[in-house]
């Protein structure tokens, strides 16, 4: 591999940088050296041959350390670039072996040296692994021909399978982004106590029915995640379920008659105090590959926290990416609540993407941003509040608003209809 890239300076962008290779892949001091000598020399815009990389070690005491002239003289006769990515995959393989290994075994080391054994030591052995997920990321190049027959597949294939997207439930969302979609990041914002939560939950009772979907919830309680959604199912008030209010036709319809229609929703709840962005990636990723879960709800992205020593808005950087990449790379559809700032709070102004939390990061990460609008009070008398649906950024259709009702009762949101009491 070395010997290619002395013949064939432009493999380095072309395949080490993309497949992420740095010098610690190399177990041998002086290839590991060799190859950090290669890659400064050509971020630094110097020509790779023998001759300067010679002239580049002597400047900087590095002769003996690579093996002096004779190596870079044996390694220009060592090469073959029809076979690099096989070598690359093979050096990748070893590595991560290797590392893997060490990692173990200074786990395995450190476990038997304790007299308790904690839920964050599992956490601190999942993200040093986790890192080599990320190695089998790839970039992909497409000429012309190449997106044409993919646009052609991909146009075949919906016009055999209509609404391609998961369905929400909700018609001006699902009319405006064919519902949610595989591979895109999803903000659904609103100031505290209008019904963020509420929404979410609907739509997931919703989606469940057919698609298997997940709510990762740190904020409200497994019990009271199942109390709304038996209240969505059975039409029994909230309240009467919270408190066990129940006579004995509303238990025989919450227990007996829901019973099936509540079993088989293919729903995962996911109930967390506090999450950190690595526990995060673990967390979906495990929804995704062992569930089959294509549309994750999380609640809400203010409480996912970087345990490093950051200013808040590089924080909320890193989240709103990991959320964005995990998206893509399970194609999965990521819709993660957040609170809009207090500039509104008080006034009857409708939220825009300014007054997203860590809206620089947040607006330019999301795919599809939705407002959920309304006073927060109502009178006792009025069993139905009237709330504004607001798509406020929508990268791949149009921006859209509509009004939906929240049914107080059963705290559960519905498509507006005309006329219904107020």
């Amino acid at each position: 591999m070395l010997g290619a890239i002395l013949s064939k300076e432009e493999l380095l962008d072309n395949v080490f940088f993309e497949n992420k290779i740095t010098a610690d892949f190399f177990s041998d001091s002086k290839n590991s050296t060799l190859y950090a000598v290669f890659t400064a020399m050509h971020l630094n815009g110097i020509k790779i041959d023998s001759q300067s990389v010679f002239e580049y070690c002597l400047k900087t005491n590095m002769v003996d350390k690579i093996g002096g002239m004779s190596r870079l003289l044996e390694l220009e006769q060592f090469f073959n670039v029809a076979d690099i990515n096989f070598f690359i995959s093979e050096l990748k393989g070893k590595f991560i072996k290797s590392k893997t290994m060490q990692i173990i075994k200074n786990f395995v080391s450190d476990a038997c040296g304790k007299q308790t054994f904690e839920t964050k030591d599992i956490e601190a052995l999942k993200n040093q692994l986790d890192v080599f997920s990320e190695l089998s990321d790839k970039t992909q190049y497409f000429n012309a021909g190449e997106l044409f027959n993919s646009l052609k597949e991909r146009t075949d294939f919906l016009m055999k399978n209509k609404n391609q997207g998961y369905l929400s439930g909700f018609n001006v969302f699902d009319k405006a982004t064919n519902g949610f979609q595989g591979g895109e990041l999803y903000i659904l914002g609103a100031r505290p106590s209008i019904g963020k939560t509420s929404l979410a939950l609907t739509m997931c009772h919703n989606l469940a029915k057919t698609t298997p979907t997940a709510f990762i919830s740190l904020e409200t309680p497994y019990l009271t995640i199942s109390q709304k959604l038996g209240a969505f199912e059975s039409q029994i008030p909230l309240y009467h379920l919270r408190n066990g209010y129940l006579n004995e036709s509303s238990y025989k319809k919450m227990f007996e008659e829901s019973r099936e229609t509540y079993i088989a929703q293919r729903l995962i709840v996911v109930d967390k105090v506090s999450l950190n962005v690595y526990e995060l990636k673990g967390i979906v990723r495990r929804l995704a590959k062992t569930y089959g879960i294509k549309v994750v709800f999380l609640d809400y992205i203010g409480l996912v926290d970087v345990p490093q020593n950051l200013p808040v808005y590089e924080k909320q950087s890193i989240i709103s990416k990991t959320c964005k990449q995990l998206a893509r790379e399970l194609d999965i559809a990521l819709v993660a609540l957040c609170q809009v700032a207090r500039e509104t709070e008080g006034k009857d102004i409708a939220p825009t993407l300014a007054n997203l939390r860590g809206s620089g990061s947040i607006e330019q990460d999301a795919d599809c941003v939705v407002f959920l609008h309304g006073q927060r009070y109502s009178s006792q008398d009025e069993p139905i509040v009237t709330r504004n649906f607001i798509i406020a950024k929508n990268r791949n259709g149009e921006c859209l608003q509509s009004k939906i009702d929240f049914i107080k009762n059963i705290a559960m949101y519905r498509n507006h209809e005309e006329g219904a009491e107020q």
